[in-house]
């Protein structure tokens, strides 16, 4: 039995939607938390199931800085209490540093922060289940225990799910140099082994990556100076060790990636940033600013570190040869199939003879030998903008499927209306390919375009083809620069937000859908093969859930299918056709001409 029914599911259809998962219209992002005070620094890791856990700082009045966790399942369903789990209510006076959180070879939450219950600056880890128990106690596990300030601590996770953590201290006593702690504990929170890499200079802002059964820390050197006349600056260096699993140094040297002279940039500092080169490595990516190279303008510098310790090229190579733009807030991501890493960038330029801004965003692609395989000035994804009130940020990079990456970033103005003026920042995404061509239709997707201010942003990992993006927003008060939710939302390697396919892997159904053609203009065919027998529903939604036509077939048997549906009389634009059959859903993006 055939019959085409328009309508008919809308009143059963408004309940679902409005269930608090991933939004499907840009205008309206997934609420995390948005409560009294600040919520900031959101932190989202994604399991094998796709659930996400999202973590973040919150102020209320008595001006501490709290840590909370959330999770929500793939759909975008909080699974714990409404404004997440207290995780940490420690004193941590009226600031706050960044944290880490992983999840460990078992999918449990761990994260590291430091606070200061101690009365000074220590750190400290947490051992969360997927059920929301505490497993290293309501108060996690005491890393540190000195007089000095340990801000950023991270960790990583080894083969044998070993834990490993790294911070800088600054020490109490200013004519001591800084040092970097590293320190390994086994699953039930038992101490390992600590390494202390020090010198007779300050060694600060440390990275690491746990490869090989190895692990890899990089950092930046600076000479400790007392005596710093105004406007002299403390020269700064990239280097680099690998340590064994006893937390011995395998190298007999430490290794230094730059070869220039890194000056800090006001009271901002270059941070390295790692990723694995597939090979037991790391490709090492750092900002520079020295004015004789690059004319005082800041620029990103990537170098190779092979395992046996030796380098690309000293110095490495620069991200563009354009010595005219600024090239700052770069991200990188190795794609292993076919040993190439892509990295983008803010670009930047001033237009003298306008005397105006322009910002836009660039990127390149290096090949294993350090061979640039876009144009030597970087490549364009988003073209320069010349703006008195616009500028492009936060830019997050992810890979993707078929070699592809993700790039999400934020779009930023100010809004004037009437004698009222305030800060938007909207937010996109696109993909690319390895030829630095756009995937998606459109090519940019809008995934929050609120009148709200946005910064802080975080992109987790790649889980059944979707990402999940989470940032700070204004969006209750966009009158107050220090009153911020946590907002997300999802997207996935196709361009699509908000649901996406729920397939179950042990009894899929559909095993195949097709539109065709899609961009389409008076006529798309829905193509799907089923496994077994069973009913479908076809609808056809706009962006804001609602169903616009429907079908249904009852007890189809096991075959290929092809419907054509006729959407001569719809708009131009986005439209979702959803698929049920039995108990599984997909959804799948159409484009109207």
């Amino acid at each position: 039995m055939k019959k085409l029914v328009v309508f008919y599911l809308l009143g059963c259809l408004l309940p679902f939607i409005s269930n608090a998962q991933w939004s499907n219209n840009p205008n309206e992002n997934t609420m995390i938390v948005d409560t009294t005070g600040s919520q900031i620094v959101p932190v989202v890791v994604t399991n094998s199931l796709g659930e996400s856990y999202i973590s973040w700082y919150s102020e209320f009045d008595n001006l501490n800085y709290d840590v909370y966790l959330q999770k929500m399942d793939k759909n975008g369903l909080k699974l714990w209490d409404e404004e997440g789990v207290l995780i940490s209510d420690h004193e941590t006076k009226t600031w706050v540093t960044n944290y880490d959180m992983i999840l460990d070879q078992d999918e449990n939450v761990i994260l590291v922060t430091q606070d200061k219950r101690t009365g000074n600056s220590d750190v400290f880890a947490y051992k969360m289940s997927p059920d929301g128990e505490f497993i290293w106690g309501n108060d996690g596990i005491q890393l540190s225990n000195t007089t000095g300030f340990d801000p950023s601590p991270q960790v990583t996770v080894a083969d044998n799910n070993d834990l490993i953590f790294l911070w800088g201290e600054e020490p109490g006593d200013s004519t001591s140099n800084s040092v970097l702690y590293v320190t390994r504990y086994s699953s039930n929170g038992n101490k390992l082994w600590e390494t202390i890499l020090s010198d007779t200079i300050d060694f600060m802002l440390p990275q690491m990556l746990y490869t090989n059964e190895h692990l890899i820390v990089s950092w930046i050197t600076k000479t400790h100076k007392t005596d710093t006349a105004p406007g002299e600056e403390n020269w700064m260096h990239v280097f680099a060790q690998m340590l064994n699993s006893e937390g011995l140094p395998v190298w007999e040297h430490n290794v230094q990636i730059d070869s220039l002279d890194l000056m800090s940039f006001g009271s901002l500092y270059t941070t390295p940033f790692l990723t694995s080169d597939g090979n037991g490595g790391a490709y090492v990516m750092w900002q520079s600013f020295f004015v004789s190279e690059t004319g005082g303008r800041p620029t990103t510098y990537v170098n190779r570190l092979f395992a046996d310790g030796t380098i690309w090229f000293a110095g490495g190579y620069s991200v563009s040869q354009s010595t005219g733009n600024y090239h700052a807030e770069a991200q990188m991501e190795f794609i292993e199939d076919v040993e190439k890493l892509m990295v983008c960038w803010q670009e930047y330029h001033f237009d003298e003879i306008n005397q105006i801004d322009c910002w836009g965003i660039y990127g390149q692609l290096f090949d294993s030998q350090g061979q640039y395989l876009w144009d030597e000035n970087g490549h364009e994804i988003i073209p320069l903008l010349c703006s008195e009130d616009t500028s492009y940020s936060s830019i997050r990079l992810g890979k993707s499927t078929n070699n592809n990456a993700v790039i999400t970033f934020q779009k930023d103005y100010f809004s004037i209306e009437g004698s009222d003026s305030s800060l938007v920042s909207n937010v996109y995404a696109l993909s690319l390919d390895l030829g630095g061509e756009m995937t998606w239709s459109p090519p940019v997707v809008p995934l929050s375009i609120t009148k709200s201010n946005k910064y802080q942003s975080f992109l987790s990992n790649l889980v059944d083809d979707q990402f999940v993006l989470a940032w700070n927003d204004n969006i209750s008060n966009p009158n107050d620069y220090f009153d911020f939710g946590i907002y997300a939302q999802n997207i996935s390697v196709d361009g699509v937000i908000g649901p996406t396919s729920v397939f179950n892997n042990s009894i899929p159904d559909l095993v195949r859908v097709s539109l065709f053609p899609n961009p389409a203009n008076h006529q798309v065919e829905i193509r799907y093969t089923l496994k077994k027998a069973c009913d479908v529903n076809i609808d056809l939604l706009n962006l804001d859930g609602s169903v616009i036509g429907s079908y249904r077939q009852d007890n189809c048997h096991i075959g290929t299918y092809a419907q054509p549906i006729n959407i001569s009389v719809l708009s131009a634009g986005m439209y979702l056709v959803r698929m049920k059959s039995h108990h599984v859903t997909s959804y799948h993006k159409l484009i109207l001409n």
